[in-house]
């Protein structure tokens, strides 16, 4: 018995020469003798398919929009950002590739420019897909956080917060502590804006509630809004007549969570592990060398986090079953948030616009990794 693969090239020529309703015929008797389905056979039976060969000649199907050049880039962004997902990292490459032509560092094809903005999230997922599985683990907790933006329970209660309104913040200390909560450790005072999500940190050398204040009045110093408002946990360092004074003085409203309801400081404890654990880790740290050190990088990871990294906020959630269903906005980065607030005097965002004109995301990356070198050498490994 003939083969297949005989009988369609006996059928070839003819089918070629054959009006479009015997080509018909042909297919269907094509069909019924080989098993196969008229799709592959209409492939099959074309001038351009050689069983030689096994596929097409010329062209067939779409051509390649993005090449090498285009995933290199994408990496490349991908690891300045610190590897973000594709949405945050498909909103923040308009201003990335604007900051590398800004200061020098690449000069972009207009058209190749285009092309990587168009870019869609689902394709850089799949451009990137490789590079995840390659990643290396190294210096990045195995804990991962929870759901921590939930929200169900109203925060402040009885209070004239607005949290829409750029200055009312939650604040909470991260223990540098290692394995354990023996000694004195350095602390890394924790500052976050509910609205725009700006976030400061400044390093202490320990919980003293000394230490605790001075280092938030740096933070109001470094604040490109004013300060309305502080929420903090119930720990003593903040819950004392040092804070509740300086509140006062300054006519600050200030509150405070519920006991044993983490939750409650839902922005700032998502912050505690997105800028300060991914930063710094888990690692023991003491001496006011290590502290110097921490200021220094906190310094640049604060241009990095508020002008470059983008962040989705929760705005609605809704529960249909066992499923929940959240709604995000759009990725914007805490700078651009803190732009299109009205609640932002024009004085302010003018400065805010002159600094992040000046800045260099290459170098603030290269000085952070450098710091970050000396912090790791201090560490106490446990």
């Amino acid at each position: 018995m003939a083969t297949k693969r005989q009988i369609i090239e006996k059928q070839k020529l003819r089918y070629q020469k054959a009006s479009k309703k015997d080509k018909q015929k042909i297919l269907t008797a094509l069909d019924e003798t080989t098993g196969l389905t008229r799709g592959h056979l209409v492939r099959v039976l074309s001038k351009k398919y050689d069983y030689k060969d096994k596929h097409i000649k010329s062209g067939r199907g779409r051509r390649p929009v993005y090449k090498i050049a285009h995933k290199q880039l994408l990496v490349k962004v991908w690891e300045l950002l610190n590897y973000p997902c594709s949405r945050r990292l498909k909103a923040s490459m308009p201003v990335v590739l604007d900051n590398l032509e800004r200061m020098g560092h690449q000069v972009f094809d207009q058209g190749f420019k285009q092309e990587m903005l168009r870019m869609s999230h689902g394709i850089m997922d799949r451009l990137l897909k490789n590079n995840r599985k390659c990643m290396n683990p190294t210096g990045l907790s195995t804990t991962k956080p929870g759901s921590l933006l939930k929200n169900q329970i109203p925060v402040r209660r009885g209070t004239d917060w607005d949290d829409h309104r750029p200055g009312f913040v939650e604040i909470d200390l991260v223990a540098h502590c290692g394995s354990t909560t023996g000694g004195e450790y350095i602390n890394t005072l924790d500052c976050t804006d509910i609205a725009s999500g700006w976030t400061e940190c400044y390093a202490i050398i320990n919980k003293a509630r000394t230490h605790t204040l001075n280092a938030m009045k740096e933070i109001q110093k470094r604040l490109c809004f004013p300060l309305l408002g502080i929420d903090s946990d119930n720990g003593s360092e903040f819950i004392n007549n040092h804070f509740f004074y300086y509140c006062k003085e300054n006519n600050l409203c200030f509150t405070r969570s519920r006991a044993n309801h983490s939750n409650d400081s839902c922005y700032v404890e998502q912050k505690n592990w997105s800028v300060v654990r991914q930063a710094v880790g888990y690692d023991r740290y003491e001496g006011q060398d290590t502290v110097d050190l921490l200021n220094r990088f906190y310094e640049y990871l604060r241009l990095y986090n508020n002008f470059f990294q983008t962040s989705q906020k929760l705005i609605s959630k809704e529960r249909h079953g066992g499923t929940v269903h959240k709604k995000h906005d759009a990725p914007a980065t805490p700078y651009r948030r803190l732009m299109l607030d009205p609640n932002v005097v024009e004085l302010d965002k003018k400065a805010l616009k002159s600094d992040f004109l000046a800045l260099d995301l290459l170098q603030i990356r290269a000085e952070m990794d450098k710091l970050l070198v000396k912090i790791k050498s201090l560490s106490l490994g446990y």
